[in-house]
């Protein structure tokens, strides 16, 4: 059939449109990934690839062997060779060589990377914020998986393709892959399955990198931040007999025989088993009404109770617990004296006690406890531990105490006494007695060192005893060994948090315990527990998001502070927002968010604690404005709060940094008065300045103010300068110069100042102001040359804008005054040719002169061409002088000839 020419025209053009499309797509992706970056990092146990400059990635990662050499293999399309010269060559620990492979049919760009050995694993990923792709090569040595099981091996039985008995291969969490949106990704869940199952043993490795003696800690770790993290609910252990006792009902075994009484009771052991409860409980009323005095009416009762107690348990319905009750009544009435009349009247006080009756069930337990046929038995010591349990709900802790002793001192079984001692710990705990506790455990673990896996409280709860006594390394050890032996248990997300907190506090690297919050969230993924670990990241996060992402991060942290379980989540994520916004330092949003907090709760309990940690960011806002010289927004500041959160709690570094706006206004007296006032609180009082700091702002004050004999006796206090920061410790010796200059002791002056230029002559901008300053007074000596000499050796390529800028501004001024025509000339003409856009837009002063000092030198065009630049508007009067000026000299240079013949004219005469 043959096509017409309209149809092969439409699809002639459709054919060329596409391919200029294509032709352009190429195009861009082209130039995009010219501005591409490549960069291989070490990590300390981990070597990175990480490639920038796409926002979207086309690639394939291969692992193969050839002739004994393990490669990997990355396959990216667009990408030019230019992008590896970086990398080819870096040295690391996990990669022999790098290969750069070019396929230009495909446009295909492989990099082959030679393992060193078998054991070098990859695992790449990608990032939002900023667009990136990522390899990381780290040595993989996870042990085979071993469960040690307290329970009996039965009720233990692992399918040989369980995933407990395969190695788990996972990279160690980083920082860099985190993002926002890692929270909502489907892929977490099967790293959450696979970190939970049991994974690490007593000899995993795996945490090693969060062990004290692997980190650089920080000599100045930051204080104060137990008092605002979570306290984590304790573990409430329970007792192990009582889960023995409810999932292990008795056997109910009937020896067969014809007779009538047999038969029935075979009937309502059938009806037990099929768990058919409303006909058994029939069946057994008729059994008890025909047969009153039979042999196995204690076993009609037991199994009907027993079924009632596993049906209430599953679906708490009340007749069944009263029901349950009452069967289990019915054999303690017949006075048997035998094991089912035994475990009857144990089991209904620990029916009583999980229905919070702890009445009804301390009762219980004190008959069974005082029943002479027990008083041997092993469920004797269960009772009195029940009765622990009942006076600790019905809040008598030291009556409980005293009996966990007895039963201690009084019973032969290991465990038991074993159950006893973690117990009195735990009521320590409970009571706030922490030193106790923490004394307790210890003593537990030592004396029950074979059930120690049976007592996850006894690691967990002793962490929070030694947290709550700031004893944080030890603290942090628990921590550590709770998560290698216990990585299942419900408590682990907040161990694993913990552990971050217990490194932030000791003062380890800042990667360290953000390691072990994201280590948290890839273990346990959306569990409620793992929310205080994400709340730590995201806003450690805050200081460097845009607008759009801070918004988003907001948002995430609302969404997931109402996720948690924890009752002060409110308090703990406000004060978690404050933090990001003061490493923004963004003061004003940090200090509105923990206001706003304290008008939503104004009856909380630690209202003082939140109070505290506001006045902690006025503090800091204080300092931030003082030491960017903004003293007028210091006072406004004070001001604002001196009202409320500052009424009657004038810190001493406070009034030290009103004094210095003080003293930046001029008012001396008033800044001496606040000065005085911190130095008297500074001796009480444990704040951020030092006493040698407060010293030398008062000496300065009083040298600003004439009172030099005063200003002398200050200096003289500061015993410890080298407590000092360097820019500090320059300014003592400047206020010392200054003190001799007003006292007529030039020569003493200049010393102090060319010392510190010789002393810190290698970081020119500490030593500007000193040097401009000498320069000075050289100058008043009538020696501008070593003035100048001294300016000319400081090392200009170190110097900042600014300080260059006023190094010439000095220079240009000496010279001038020395009428130095050259040094003048070159400092002017510096400051002309790099003007500062919003200081020195016009520069017309400078400007005006430097033509006046060519005009002086001769050099008429280039005073011409330098007044020309000013601008008649904006500089007129600088501009109507230049014009004057040049008109004059214009004047002169048209009758210089004149001019020299007037004096002989004169004389002809």
């Amino acid at each position: 059939m043959e096509m017409n020419h309209s149809k092969i025209y439409t699809l002639i053009m459709t054919t060329f449109v596409l391919l200029a499309l294509s032709l352009k797509a190429e195009s861009n992706a082209l130039n995009l990934t010219s501005q591409a970056k490549a960069e291989l990092k070490n990590q300390g146990e981990t070597v990175s690839l990480e490639l920038s400059g796409q926002k979207d990635w086309n690639y394939d990662l291969k692992r193969s062997v050839d002739k004994g050499q393990t490669k990997v293999t990355l396959s990216l399309k667009n990408q030019s060779d230019a992008n590896y010269d970086k990398i080819v060559n870096t040295q690391n620990a996990f990669i022999k060589s790098i290969n750069i492979i070019s396929n230009k049919l495909d446009q295909k760009k492989q990099i082959e990377f030679i393992l060193v050995n078998d054991k070098v694993e990859t695992f790449d990923y990608l990032t939002d914020f900023p667009s990136k792709l990522i390899v990381d090569f780290y040595i993989n040595e996870a042990p085979t998986v071993e469960i040690k099981s307290t329970l009996k091996k039965s009720e233990e039985k692992l399918s040989k393709n369980s995933i407990l008995n395969k190695k788990v291969k996972r990279n160690i969490a980083g920082l860099d892959s985190f993002t926002i949106s890692d929270f909502d990704k489907g892929e977490l869940n099967q790293n959450q399955i696979n970190l939970q199952s049991g994974l690490f043993n007593k000899s995993d490795d795996q945490f090693s990198r969060f062990q004290i003696g692997n980190i650089d800690m920080n000599k100045n770790p930051r204080p104060g931040l137990s008092e605002f993290f979570m306290a984590y609910p304790l573990i409430d252990q329970d007792y192990s007999f009582w889960n023995k006792i409810k999932l292990n009902y008795p056997d109910y075994e009937i020896q067969r025989n014809d007779s009538d009484e047999n038969k029935q009771i075979r009937l309502v052991q059938k009806l037990y088993e099929k768990k058919r409860i409303l006909v058994l409980k029939k069946t057994t009323d008729w059994f008890a009404a025909k047969y009153p005095h039979s042999k196995y009416l204690d076993m009609a009762y037991g199994m009907t109770a027993d079924l009632l107690a596993q049906e209430w348990f599953v679906n708490s319905k009340p007749n069944d617990f009263e029901a349950a009750q009452y069967y289990y009544s019915k054999i303690n009435a017949l006075n048997s004296h035998s094991l089912l009349s035994e475990r009857a009247s144990l089991f209904s006080g620990y029916l009583d006690l999980n229905k919070k009756n702890y009445l009804s069930a301390l009762r219980k337990f004190k008959t069974h406890t005082e029943n002479e046929d027990y008083k041997t038995a092993k469920s004797k010591f269960y009772a009195d531990l029940g009765i622990v349990d009942c006076l600790m709900k019905l809040n008598k802790p030291e009556d409980a105490l005293k009996n966990l002793e007895l039963v201690e001192n009084s019973s032969t079984d290991s465990l038991i006494k074993a159950e006893a001692s973690y117990r009195k710990a735990d009521i320590l705990m409970s009571q706030e007695k922490f030193l106790d506790a923490k004394n307790q455990y210890a003593l537990s673990q030592k004396q029950f060192p074979q059930f120690a896996e049976l007592f996850p409280n006894g690691i967990f709860n002793k962490m929070e005893a030694l947290y709550q006594l700031k004893q944080n390394k030890e603290s942090h050890a628990e921590a550590l060994d709770f998560i290698k032996k216990f990585p299942m248990h419900p408590q682990a997300p907040y161990a694993m948090t913990r552990l971050g907190e217990l490194l932030e506090m000791i003062g380890a690297p800042q990667e360290k315990s953000m390691g072990a919050y994201l280590e948290t969230h890839f273990r346990y993924g959306d569990s409620p527990k793992a929310v205080v670990a994400r709340l730590h990241l995201l806003t450690s996060k805050m200081k460097d998001m845009n607008e759009n992402e801070l918004t988003k991060t907001l948002e995430k942290i609302e969404e997931l502070s109402l996720k948690s379980e924890l009752k002060n989540i409110d308090q703990f994520k406000s004060v978690m927002v404050s933090d990001g916004f003061t490493r923004r330092k963004d003061y004003n949003t940090a200090i509105d968010t923990l206001v706003k907090y304290n008008q939503r709760t104004p009856n909380q309990k630690n209202l003082e604690l939140v109070n505290d940690r506001i006045r902690d960011n006025i503090y800091d806002y204080l300092k931030h404005l003082s030491e960017n010289d903004r003293h007028s927004d210091v006072l406004k500041t004070h001001k604002k709060y001196s009202d409320n959160m500052l009424r009657k709690k004038d810190e001493p570094d406070m009034l030290f940094y009103i004094g210095k706006a003080y003293q930046a206004a001029g008012l001396h007296e008033d800044a001496l008065k606040q000065f005085n006032a911190a130095e008297k609180k500074l001796l009480k009082s444990v704040r951020k300045i030092q006493v040698e700091d407060l010293y030398l702002q008062q000496s300065q004050a009083l040298v600003e103010k004439n009172d030099l004999h005063s200003a002398e006796l200050i200096l003289d206090k500061i015993k410890n300068p080298e407590k000092l920061s360097a820019e500090n410790q320059i300014k003592r010796v400047q206020v010392a110069s200054q003190l001799y200059e007003k006292k007529g002791d030039q020569e003493t002056a200049l010393r102090y100042l060319s010392e510190i230029v010789r002393v810190w002559k290698a970081d020119p901008n500490l030593v500007t102001a000193s040097a401009i300053h000498a320069a000075k007074i050289y100058n008043k000596l009538n020696q501008a040359e070593k003035g100048l000499s001294l300016l000319n050796s400081l090392d200009t390529e170190k110097l900042s804008t600014n300080n260059l800028r006023a190094v010439h501004k000095t220079k240009s001024s000496i010279a001038i005054q020395a009428k130095l025509l050259d040094p003048a000339i070159n400092a002017l003409e510096y400051l002309v040719l790099h003007p500062v856009e919003n200081k020195d837009n016009q520069l017309a002063e400078e400007k005006y002169t430097l033509g006046d000092l060519y005009s002086q030198k001769g050099e008429l065009k280039k005073a011409e061409n330098t007044w020309a630049s000013l601008n008649e508007k904006e500089d007129s009067f600088w501009a109507k002088m230049a014009s004057e000026k040049m008109k004059s000299l214009t004047w002169l240079d048209e009758n210089k000839k004149y001019i020299k013949r007037i004096p002989a004219a004169v004389g002809v005469q």
